[in-house]
């Protein structure tokens, strides 16, 4: 018991307290605003709500695993982006890796920031297998804010630090940037268990600092009585460097971590980012074999979807790429963009390039449409 009361004083909670509740981070993993964060951050709310790009949206709790310390929540009227997630059995010791959150947002604002470090360790506070440490500058605040690899996948969640104060009472010294996130493999028996797919569209990025910022969420931990501070100031991020690519973990397939014992709970040179293709309009749909030639326009539902054959659905699912000029490497897909004659613009065969320039309709349709081929 002593060595337990002694192990929850050596570490503390990155969630911020503030004048309007406390505060934490939450990130993206669905189009639809399925957002992961940390159990501390939404535990004992009366209310939450999350702040992002100018506005102040009502938060549902979906599901809490409270002995990893994570949480899955609902955001109404999500209009940003998402992440995916990586495995985390293949990131190793001294990776680069990047956090994105809401560091103490009373003092240092409610824009989003972004820091740099290293996996220090593949596990935690007296090695526990489920943590990273990490050399990454956090605050309160960052607690559920995603640990991504230098291609923008998520690798951790950031969820804890050492405590100085006790470290300094019990150790005699002060702790330099040694901080905790919870493996990313963690977050997938949470979604499963909540119903909760992922769609494989949100891989590898060009701009993952861009994404992270516009993927994250300030989460608010309101008290009964209580009313929700101003909201975050509308996203303004126009010139975001890129950190150098760098070898980065595959997407999960399938996730088993380890079963651990009950334990306490617990951002390479830059350069500029590549300008994506320039969004181009949609062809009328007799100028070319469209399955859907509104489809950067519009939300498509499963009942559009669910009377195509696999051909059709691949169509569906190219034609996106075609609208914004992909140059295929397939004679298949070659033969199907010349299909659509002077209505096809190749620009790039950078396929990173042109999902990055792909709008919020064109992401969500293409989720759906991968989906709907498995």
């Amino acid at each position: 018991m002593k060595r337990i009361i002694s192990l929850c004083a050596s570490i503390v909670f990155l969630a911020s307290t503030g004048n309007a509740g406390s505060f934490g981070t939450g990130f993206a993993v669905t189009p639809d605003g399925h957002l992961v964060t940390c159990a501390h951050v939404v535990n004992n709310a009366a209310k939450l709500v999350a702040h992002y790009n100018g506005k102040t949206l009502a938060v549902t709790v979906i599901r809490v695993d409270t002995q990893n310390d994570l949480a899955l929540i609902k955001v109404s009227g999500w209009g940003g982006q998402f992440l995916s997630i990586a495995d985390s059995q293949k990131i190793g010791i001294a990776s680069d890796v990047i956090a994105a959150g809401f560091p103490d947002p009373d003092v240092l604002g409610k824009n989003p920031k972004v820091s740099k470090g290293i996996i220090n360790a593949t596990s935690g506070v007296q090695d526990d297998p489920r943590h990273f440490q990490v050399s990454i500058p956090l605050q309160p605040g960052n607690s559920g804010g995603p640990v991504f690899a230098p291609n923008g996948q998520v690798v951790g969640v950031v969820a804890a630090g050492l405590n100085s104060q006790n470290r300094m009472k019990e150790g005699g010294y002060i702790p330099q940037s040694v901080n905790y996130a919870v493996k990313s493999n963690y977050i997938m028996p949470l979604l499963t268990a909540a119903g909760v797919r992922l769609s494989g569209n949100s891989s590898a990025s060009a701009n993952s600092i861009g994404k992270a910022i516009h993927s994250i969420a300030l989460i608010e931990n309101l008290a009964p009585g209580e009313r929700a501070s101003a909201p975050a100031p509308a996203l303004q991020y126009s010139n975001i460097g890129n950190p150098a690519v760098a070898p980065a973990p595959a997407p999960v397939r399938a996730a088993t971590p380890a079963p651990v014992p009950a334990a306490p709970r617990l951002m390479a040179t830059q350069q500029a980012a590549p300008a994506p293709p320039a969004p181009r309009p949609s062809a009328p749909a007799s100028s070319g074999p469209w399955i859907f030639a509104n489809s950067h326009a519009r939300a498509l539902s499963q009942a559009d979807l669910q009377g195509l054959s696999r051909d059709q659905l691949w169509k569906a699912r190219n034609e996106l790429y075609v609208r914004r000029g992909y140059m295929f490497s397939s004679a298949k897909g070659k033969g199907f963009a010349q299909s659509f004659g002077s209505n096809y613009q190749p620009t790039t065969s950078d396929s990173e390039a042109i999902l990055n320039s792909f709008n919020q309709f064109e992401q969500a349709n293409l989720a759906l449409i991968q989906s709907m081929e498995r």
